[in-house]
């Protein structure tokens, strides 16, 4: 009888075991499918699968939307991550090949399975400069010229979180063809080639801080900012203008850019970067503006192709590049339109552009951000070394922060051949003005030629910095410097000139270069204050004080003509003389003589 129980009961718990192996392989099965869900009908949502991702600083930085201001400013720096779509869009999320929900593909209206045209899959996150892309879609651009464009939009929802790893792997892999992502990100992560030009950031990054005056007042300072983007290096880029190199000063990373402001309010940070409107939150430590790309253009917007897109899908590129410079064509001509268009894609709050109110959503969103049409790409890629110079540069700047940066051939990087095909057989005037909310491009340009603030026949402005004793003579004072002000001091002052003359001698050609010229042409609305001194020699009544004052403006002029003969307008410079200190006056010490021969070159700039 007891053998019978035991062997009873041992039967029993097999079947209690089989039983639980079996249901282990049914709910994986089950939890599979969920992860595998079937091709959604157009006009769908997205399926929702909860996806959860530790994000890195380096991932935190890609969520850019720099000038991107929401109703409100958000919790975090990136667009929100919601479990489920804002609102229904008007978009498919049925990719043409595959039925998985992560980073699938968001389709437009007029997408239809199997009809036989080319496909090209781009990822972009919620920033107004890349909305071309949705404009694209609901437009039929795309169908229009033979193709179906699908979008991956980063942080869409739970199924759009993308680390920095895992973007460079679906661009290296094909999952998506091309990428819309920032200069600086492309010089540290070599995700692809650049085909195009998008926008220059111009306004919409700043730097803020407490007490401080100029660039050069950073030094031995505590600056926060949002690690591995574009925000570190605009400060880079910042301290690269007035050389400060990044051991004399304190760098702060943290993984966002609500962490960084929240160090600066703390007064854990001297000085904190971001990008509108998110930044302004620095107000409540005691935060004013110190600078931005309005005047420092240190971030480029491009479109950046996929090797394996490259090399298999180059006739499609080309529909895209046609497409996509129609569509910002359209928001030149028709912004009302564009803007309803990129309305009607749905997801609004994720975009930041209602449907009642687009246009004008928009126009707030792109104030900062100063877009690039056919014709700016087309003069921007006029001298391609031009690019590839600002690209090693860049480089340099990551690498000086002990980034690592790709060691690979920059002049394959970069290639113009999409453009110069879209621009063929059409008459482009390359010194137009494009008609954009902000219509400040500056890549390619030797100034900037957008309207005007000040109106013509105003009186001459006088500049802050010099007083009725000290400043001599301004020989130049254009009517654009009404209201700029010294925004940093460049650290090359002292220049050897040929003896008894004000000719620059060939070292100091070599050092103002370095020092003025590439921060000169990069940043076109700079306006710059060339102050010259000579030294008074004595005994009393030996040289007369015009001979003093003569010297010193005619080594400042210099200076100009050596800046003007490297491309610099001349309409930019305004040229001071000054005396020296009272107590230099007609001296024989040569160590006071040598402190009074200078030209220094201040940055002014227009504000904010």
């Amino acid at each position: 009888m007891q053998r019978s129980r035991l062997l009873f009961f041992i039967l029993i718990a097999g079947a209690l075991v089989v039983l639980g192996i079996a249901s282990i392989f049914t709910f994986r099965s089950q939890f599979a499918n969920l992860l595998q869900p079937g091709p959604t009908a157009p006009g769908a949502n997205p399926p929702i699968v909860a996806v959860t991702l530790a994000i890195t600083p380096a991932a935190a930085v890609t969520q850019k939307a720099q000038a991107q201001p929401p109703k409100t400013p958000p919790a975090t720096a990136a667009p929100s991550a919601p479990s489920a779509p804002s609102a229904p869009s008007a978009a498919s999320t049925s990719p043409p090949s595959a039925n998985v929900a992560r980073l699938a593909p968001v389709w437009g209206p007029n997408y239809k399975t199997g009809d036989g045209l080319g496909t090209l899959v781009c990822g972009a996150y919620a920033f107004s400069g890349d909305y071309p892309l949705q404009q694209i879609q609901m437009q039929g651009l795309d169908v229009k010229r033979g193709f179906h464009l699908g979008i991956v939009p980063f942080y869409l929802n739970d199924n759009y979180v993308v680390t920095a790893k895992e973007r460079l792997e679906a661009m290296r892999t094909g999952k998506i063809d091309c990428l819309l992502t920032t200069f600086d990100l492309f010089a540290l992560e070599d995700p692809g080639t650049i085909t195009a030009f998008i926008n220059e950031s111009a306004g919409a990054d700043q730097i803020w801080s407490r007490d401080l005056k100029t660039l050069n007042d950073l030094k031995g300072k505590r600056i926060a900012f949002e690690a591995n983007g574009p925000s570190e290096f605009f400060v880079l880029d910042l301290l690269n203008t007035v050389k400060i190199a990044p051991s004399d000063v304190t760098l702060i990373p943290e993984p966002d850019q609500n962490s960084a402001i929240k160090a600066f309010n703390a007064r854990q940070a001297d000085a904190v970067a971001g990008w509108t409107p998110v930044i302004n939150g620095a107000q409540a430590g005691g935060g004013q503006a110190l600078a931005s790309s309005k005047d420092f253009r240190s971030i480029l917007g491009a479109i950046v192709m996929s090797p394996q897109a490259m090399a298999s899908k180059k006739t499609v590129i080309q529909l895209f590049h046609d497409a996509w410079f129609e569509a910002v064509g359209k928001q030149e001509t028709d912004f009302e339109g564009s803007a309803k268009a990129i309305a009607s894609w749905g997801h609004n709050d994720f975009l930041g552009v209602s449907t009642d109110k687009a246009a004008e959503d928009m126009r707030g969103l792109l104030k900062g951000v100063a877009q690039a049409d056919l014709t700016d790409n087309t003069r921007a890629f006029t001298k391609v070394s031009s690019v590839i110079d600002r690209l090693l540069k860049t480089r340099q700047l990551w690498a000086a922060n002990t980034h690592p940066v790709p060691t690979n051939d920059v002049t394959k990087l970069v290639d113009p051949q999409f453009v110069e095909a879209s621009a063929a057989g059409r008459q482009l005037d390359l010194s137009a003005v494009n008609a954009f909310v902000n219509n400040t491009f500056s890549l390619g340009r030797d100034q900037i030629v957008a309207s005007k603030t000040t109106a013509p026949g105003a009186p001459t402005p006088s500049l802050p910095g010099g007083t009725a004793t000290d400043v001599i003579v301004a020989t130049s004072t254009p009517a654009e410097a009404a209201g700029a002000v010294p925004i940093a001091t460049l650290p090359c002052t002292r220049f050897e000139f040929v003896p008894n003359s004000t000719t620059l001698q060939p070292a100091s050609q070599i050092t103002l270069r370095d020092c003025a010229v590439d921060i000169l042409k990069q940043n076109l609305t700079l306006l710059v204050r060339v102050r010259g001194s000579s030294a008074w020699p004595g005994p009393k009544g030996a040289v007369p004080r015009a001979n003093v004052e003569s010297t010193a403006r005619e080594r400042a002029q210099s200076v100009v003509d050596y800046l003007v003969s490297q491309g610099i307008s001349r309409d930019r410079f305004v040229v001071e003389a000054v005396m020296p200190p009272e107590d230099h006056w007609e001296t024989t010490d040569v160590v006071k003589q040598a402190q009074d021969r200078y030209v220094e070159l201040t940055l002014l700039a227009s504000g904010l």
